[in-house]
C-alpha cells in the first residue's frame, strides 16, 4: 500500500517538475524527469515528452502545435531505435509522422506489456497518466478535437495484439525487427534507401 496520499504525491511530483525546468536542463534529461513525473501522476509542465522524426525535442504545447496538422501518428520507442542502430541498421531518415518516445513506467515496471492507464500494485488506484505516450495519446485528443477514449481504444487494441503475439513466441527473440507482428509497419529509409520498418503504436485522427 502506498505510505502517502496519492493526491499529495502528484501535487510533489508537478512541483518536482517546475523545479526541475526551471534549471534549462537538456532535453534528453527532461524526458527521463517526465516519465517519473507522470508515474507518480503529476504533471511534466514544459518538460519534454517526445522526440520528432528530426529528433527535435517537443513538451506539452510544442506536441499539441505539431499534431494538429497531422491525420495519423504513430508511436515508436525510443529503445526500439536504439535497438535497431545496435543490431546496425543505418537509418538515414524516419517519416515525418513518427513521435519517438517510451510507455509504460520507469523503474521496476518499465514494459510495454503493462496496461497503460493503471497501475498493477495492489491498493493501487488508477492515475490520471503513468507515462509519455499516455500523455500524448490525450494531447492528440486536444489537438484533433476528437474524444480521448477513441484514441485510447486504437491504442489499446494495439497493445493486445502486440501482447498476444508476442505470448505465442515466448522462446523467440523479439527484440529484432520483425515483419510478422500486428504492429509492424514501414517507418523510414536506410542509408542505402531500403525501407526500414519495425513495431509502432498508429493513432488515426477520427
Amino acid at each position: 500500500m502506498p505510505a502517502v496520499d496519492l493526491e499529495a504525491l502528484a501535487l510533489w511530483a508537478t512541483e518536482q517538475a517546475q523545479l526541475f525546468s526551471a534549471e534549462s536542463p537538456a532535453p534528453r534529461a527532461q524526458y527521463q524527469f517526465a516519465q517519473v513525473v507522470l508515474a507518480l501522476g503529476g504533471d511534466p509542465g514544459d518538460l519534454t515528452l517526445g522526440f520528432s522524426s528530426e529528433n527535435r525535442s517537443l513538451n506539452a504545447q510544442e506536441f499539441t502545435a505539431w499534431a494538429m496538422n497531422k491525420d495519423r501518428i504513430r508511436l515508436y520507442y525510443d529503445v526500439s531505435l536504439s535497438l535497431q542502430k545496435r543490431y546496425g541498421h543505418d537509418i538515414a531518415r524516419l517519416d515525418d509522422d513518427i513521435i519517438l518516445t517510451t510507455g509504460g513506467t520507469p523503474g521496476v515496471h518499465h514494459s510495454s506489456q503493462l496496461d497503460p492507464f493503471y497501475l498493477l500494485d495492489a491498493g493501487w488506484r488508477p492515475l490520471k497518466r503513468i507515462s509519455c505516450e499516455d500523455a500524448l495519446i490525450e494531447l492528440m485528443a486536444v489537438a484533433w478535437n476528437v474524444p480521448l477514449e477513441g484514441l485510447r481504444n486504437q491504442y489499446r487494441s494495439q497493445i493486445d495484439a502486440s501482447n498476444a503475439y508476442e505470448h505465442d513466441r515466448l522462446d523467440e527473440d523479439l527484440s529484432k525487427s520483425d515483419p510478422g507482428s500486428p504492429n509492424y509497419d514501414i517507418i523510414g529509409t536506410l542509408s542505402d534507401g531500403t525501407p526500414f520498418g519495425d513495431s509502432v503504436f498508429t493513432i488515426v485522427r477520427t
